[in-house]
């Protein structure tokens, strides 16, 4: 986990760089916050985990989820996970979730690759994913007008980019529809 002091910049030690990552997964705070806290430039947690925006890497993901799972146009899989915790005092009902344990939410999207490019972490269990989404930077990125460049035409109707549900991601190669062909 050591890295190499170069002439161009000094490592960040593994200490900061573990401190970094477990109040990122502890705290619903957002990559600037945390970057501005312990004084790393922003950009070198997008090396990690990033939402794909160029156009190569979003046609990259959108090839790679048809390969490898049969569904087109889609940019990633995305879920939400209880995470039990024990809430703040005075706090506990808005932790208390309708799987009747107390928890934070993590709302995450991961590439054809299985891996992560948007993480959120912290919201109070009472929260729907829906609101938690809603709030997120990534409906923000989603939005991206260069996102629209981004489609495909069936039957004369324009079909944009999605993300989907892991459970819609069990549909395999062998039973898609080759509607993409037309």
């Amino acid at each position: 986990m050591e890295k190499l002091i170069t002439n161009c910049r000094a490592c960040i030690p593994v200490d900061k760089r573990i401190a970094c990552a477990l109040y990122t997964l502890g705290s619903s705070s957002e990559l600037r916050m945390i970057s501005h806290l312990f004084g790393i430039v922003q950009m070198l947690f997008y090396q990690f985990i990033k939402f794909r925006k160029e156009p190569d890497e979003i046609k990259e993901t959108i090839d790679g989820f048809y390969s490898k799972c049969g569904y087109s146009m889609c940019i990633g899989a995305l879920d939400g996970a209880h995470l039990s915790i024990k809430p703040p005092i005075g706090y506990e009902t808005d932790y208390y979730n309708y799987k009747k344990y107390q928890s934070i939410i993590m709302l995450a999207t991961v590439n054809s690759d299985s891996l992560f490019t948007y993480v959120n972490i912290g919201a109070p269990g009472k929260c729907n994913d829906s609101s938690v989404y809603n709030r997120s930077i990534l409906s923000q990125v989603i939005d991206d007008p260069i996102y629209e460049k981004h489609f495909m035409m069936i039957n004369n109707i324009k079909i944009v980019f999605q993300a989907l549900h892991k459970k819609q991601l069990k549909r395999t190669k062998n039973n898609r529809s080759d509607d993409h062909k037309q």
